[in-house]
């Protein structure tokens, strides 16, 4: 078990935060293409998977997967 902010993680991945305020624990995922360029437009900021591992499948991120969760970059241009 992985516990982040805690000593004695109670599931797989444990993430535990103190604070003050009303936000509430949140995850950061970040991605970027260069340390110059963050995204192009259609580009995923990250994904969440959910599997289920089996032995007769041979890509587990296409074929076992139950859920993706992601989050696409869209390029807006505002008009004024």
């Amino acid at each position: 078990r992985i516990g982040i902010g805690t000593t004695n993680p109670i599931q797989a991945f444990d993430v535990q935060e103190t604070k003050n305020d009303s936000t509430g624990t949140q995850l950061l995922l970040r991605s970027t293409r260069t340390s110059t360029k963050g995204a192009d437009p259609g580009d995923a900021a990250g994904s969440i998977n959910f599997i289920i591992a089996s032995g007769s499948y041979n890509n587990l991120l296409e074929s076992g997967s139950i859920a993706k969760i992601t989050q696409k970059f869209y390029n807006q241009i505002q008009q004024g």
